[in-house]
């Protein structure tokens, strides 16, 4: 009777510890992928801040010319004024590359290290006209939407996660 007392014993801890091992495991690699989903919503809020920056900035002290130079859902190239030296500068959003694999650049005339690109999943970008008609007519624009999906794959023993988040904002730059 003793003995057998000893071996249930045995077998109760072992599943124990199994249990144990095994909700330790899960919780490791939940932390791992709530991790990597934290710096990429900090890497979003932070990209989106710079966006928000610069197309607010839309037409800004541009005296003469188009505000807005070229615009499409890929692509928008602007003038203003970013840093307020009095000096119009030139500012460029461009998708580029095939899906998956997008990256989205910016590139101003500051300066190159003022450029800098980063891999999207999803970007686009659709201007609207004072009558709330969807437009990519640089003359007519009044409003523009940019939508902005950034995913990126933990890779864990049982596959993978996907981290990421969706940024949307509609805009309407003082200046145009």
């Amino acid at each position: 009777m003793h003995n057998i007392d000893l071996i249930g014993s045995l077998i109760i801890g072992g599943l124990l510890l199994l249990a144990l091992v095994g909700f330790s495991a899960f919780y490791t690699l939940s932390t791992h992928s709530n991790n990597v989903s934290q710096i990429e919503q900090r890497n979003l809020t932070e990209f989106g801040r710079v966006l928000e920056h610069d197309f607010n900035k839309i037409g800004y002290r541009v005296a003469s010319g188009e505000r807005i130079v070229v615009m499409d859902s890929t692509l928008i190239r602007f003038r203003a004024d970013l840093n307020n030296d009095g000096v119009v500068d030139s500012v460029a959003w461009v998708r580029s590359g095939a899906r998956p694999n997008l990256v989205l650049t910016r590139h101003t005339s500051l300066s190159p290290r003022a450029d800098f690109g980063i891999r999207v999943k999803d970007f686009s970008l659709m201007g609207y006209s004072p009558a709330g008609i969807a437009t990519l007519s640089p003359s007519q624009i009044q409003a523009i939407v940019v939508k902005i999906l950034f995913e990126k794959p933990v890779s864990l023993k049982e596959g993978f996660d996907l981290a990421g988040g969706y940024w949307t904002r509609r805009f309407y730059p003082r200046n145009l």
